[in-house]
């Protein structure tokens, strides 16, 4: 049956709008809406709507984004996670006297919602693999980004000379491989692909699905990164060998 499954996903455009309808719901419910609404263009109207709580653009990486694309991506595409992640960041920038929600706001709460997504993950899939949970311990304090030897080393290592792991549809214990691909299946980890201009696309398991199980092909020459949202909970490394922190405290 695997192969006719079709991950629900939401896009990262779905979000925004999905963002944008429930900032200005609370406005009309709030009676707030007839002050505002005129200062609302017509152009990128979602942006100007989500742009009344969120600073925009953030920082992300190199770059600066819209606050919905770290958001789609800091919830793994899933509405309800972003919804959390807004109101735990929200009661941050109120806490600090801020008029809208900051970047660092979503930072500072990524450790203790990090623990919240794992114990989510643990419960959606430990029907799959009872061990899941002990699976995505071993990562802790390592580097977000692995390459195949690195991955495959931290599964030798940590887990299968300390477990037997057992996943759905693997004919006994399973091996490195199949380790690899279960996590890559639920989202533990993406696939980076550097391309030629300089920057990169990540791969998901939707998108590639033979990783680690074909025989010709155990990863197409990319590395991995573990999801974001998972990262500080886990005190994981930067590409520098640095702990992930969480960003220092404004000062109001």
């Amino acid at each position: 049956m695997e192969q006719y499954v079709v991950d629900l996903a939401w896009a990262e455009s779905e979000m925004r709008d999905l963002l944008a309808k429930r900032i200005e719901g609370y406005l009309k419910l709030s009676g707030k809406w007839s002050v505002v609404a005129k200062d609302i263009p017509g152009f990128e109207r979602e942006r100007a709507l989500i742009r009344l709580v969120f600073q925009d653009p953030m920082e992300w990486g190199r770059a600066t984004r819209p606050p919905h694309v770290l958001l789609h991506t800091l919830s793994k595409h899933r509405p309800r996670w972003m919804i959390e992640l807004s109101k735990v960041a929200a009661r941050k920038a109120v806490q600090e006297h801020r008029p809208q929600i900051l970047r660092d706001h979503l930072f500072s709460e990524l450790a203790s919602f990090g623990e919240r997504r794992i114990a989510d993950t643990i419960a959606e899939f430990s029907s799959q693999c009872p061990e899941v949970g002990e699976l995505i311990a071993a990562f802790r304090q390592e580097p977000e980004q692995l390459t195949t030897d690195q991955l495959f080393r931290i599964i030798t290592n940590k887990i299968l000379n300390h477990l037997n792991p057992h996943i759905s549809g693997v004919v006994g214990t399973a091996g490195v491989r199949q380790v690899a691909a279960f996590l890559f299946q639920v989202g533990f980890f993406y696939g980076r692909e550097e391309e030629l201009d300089g920057g990169y696309r990540h791969i998901s398991y939707s998108d590639r699905p033979h990783l680690f199980v074909s025989r010709t092909s155990v990863d197409d020459g990319l590395t991995w990164e573990v999801h974001p949202v998972f990262r500080q909970a886990l005190e994981m490394r930067d590409p520098m060998g640095q702990e992930i922190r969480r960003p220092p405290r404004r000062r109001s």
